[in-house]
């Protein structure tokens, strides 16, 4: 993650980079309170889900790929 930002931040600048940073730090806590929010992805991995990170009004192309 640490990554992706800063990519976010070089590429887009700061505004940005404080946006998508708050658009993962809520799914994270989204995850932490519920982790089977996402979807569980058993072609994937037995044990693998997905959490798309866009929230309403809050467009992200990305997905967090996890296990419980």
């Amino acid at each position: 993650m640490i990554d992706v930002l800063d990519y976010t931040l070089e590429e887009f600048g700061e505004v940005k980079y404080l946006e998508y940073r708050d658009l993962i730090g809520l799914a994270l806590k989204a995850l932490e309170a519920t982790p089977t929010a996402g979807k569980h992805q058993p072609e994937i991995h037995p044990d693998a889900w997905t959490y798309h990170i866009a929230r309403p009004g809050r467009k992200a192309r990305h997905l967090f790929l996890y296990r419980i």
